[in-house]
């Protein structure tokens, strides 16, 4: 049984650090009723080279999706992507939840924050 556990054990760890990807800071926390940029950053703590990742920025309140192009992340480091939203101009100034998302076939990281829009 001990045998078995440290198999599996084993197993977790290997997968946990083949390719890790996470979400980090998302810059900045306020924005205007229009077009502008939100800036994802993201790490990298595993092994190998995640490929064709690509991020999402989800507004639920206001129905607004966009998503960034495809990127890769090396391993052990850390990158950076922008994603345009466009908050429509009859936007009420109030603080929003954002679902950011990175994720390709592999990997799939979700983190919420909030967003003032004036």
């Amino acid at each position: 049984m001990k045998k078995l556990l440290t198999t599996i054990s084993l197993f977790i760890l290997v997968i946990a650090s083949v390719s890790a990807g996470y979400v980090g800071h998302i810059y900045p926390d306020r924005l205007e009723a229009k077009e502008g940029n939100i800036l994802v950053t993201f790490f990298n703590h595993g092994n190998s080279k995640v490929k064709d990742l690509k991020a999402t920025a989800y507004i639920p309140d206001l129905d607004v999706y966009h998503k960034s192009g495809d990127f890769n992340l090396r391993s052990k480091t850390s990158g950076r992507v922008y994603i345009i939203v466009e908050i429509p101009h009859d936007t009420e100034p109030d603080y929003y939840p954002v679902i950011v998302t990175l994720r390709n076939n592999d990997v799939r990281e979700k983190t919420h924050t909030w967003l003032e829009v004036y």
